[in-house]
């Protein structure tokens, strides 16, 4: 698969955790929507990582080293 289409593929998927965190919030369920921004946030920061670097993401849920820059 070409890297563009993997980006894409993690922007689509942190847009539908964001849709469904939405969702959680309207119905008052505080706690699914957090953990769907956060998974949002780090599907956006691997698709930044997989952008910007020859490598695919870390296997990491840290969100400070996904943006990390590329050697």
């Amino acid at each position: 698969m070409a890297k563009e289409d993997i980006v894409r593929r993690w922007l689509e998927i942190a847009a539908e955790d964001l849709e469904v965190a939405e969702s959680n919030h309207s119905n008052g369920y505080w706690l699914y929507a957090a953990f769907l921004c956060h998974q949002s946030l780090e599907k956006v920061l691997k698709a930044y990582y997989q952008a910007t670097h020859d490598d695919d993401p870390p296997y990491t849920h840290n969100h400070i080293r996904l943006p990390r820059p590329a050697h």
